[in-house]
């Protein structure tokens, strides 16, 4: 399971490159919870988890995101920007949610400012 994981967080990543993002951390875990990928748009600092299902079975994003996954990443977020001491960046949330069917290319949905802390 976290081989499929690893390969979502890698589409997501490539993804993410084209269209701006700046890469910053993959796979930032601390006590509170874990964040997928973290990297900056423009001037905005964002926190993206990264869903991948095998069969084309893109589920909507309540499913993909619960609430309480939804607070374990916010929580990892605060422990980022308080290690780093970030206080003047603009925070966001985002999703990327991948989709494969057989030999076709994956299907990637970005949501932007996914939920809110």
């Amino acid at each position: 399971m976290r081989a499929l994981g690893f390969s979502g967080e890698q589409i997501a990543a490539e993804y993410l490159i084209s269209q701006g993002y700046e890469l910053l951390a993959k796979n930032y875990t601390r006590r509170p919870g874990e964040i997928d990928i973290i990297a900056r748009d423009k001037k905005v600092l964002a926190f993206i988890e990264v869903k991948y299902y095998k069969v084309n079975s893109l589920r909507n994003l309540r499913e993909a995101v619960p609430p309480a996954k939804q607070r374990r990443i916010i929580r990892a977020a605060e422990h980022y920007l308080q290690e780093r001491r970030i206080t003047d960046s603009y925070v966001r949330f985002d999703a990327v949610l991948i989709t494969r069917q057989k030999q076709a290319a994956p299907k990637i949905v970005l949501i932007k400012d996914a939920f809110r802390a």
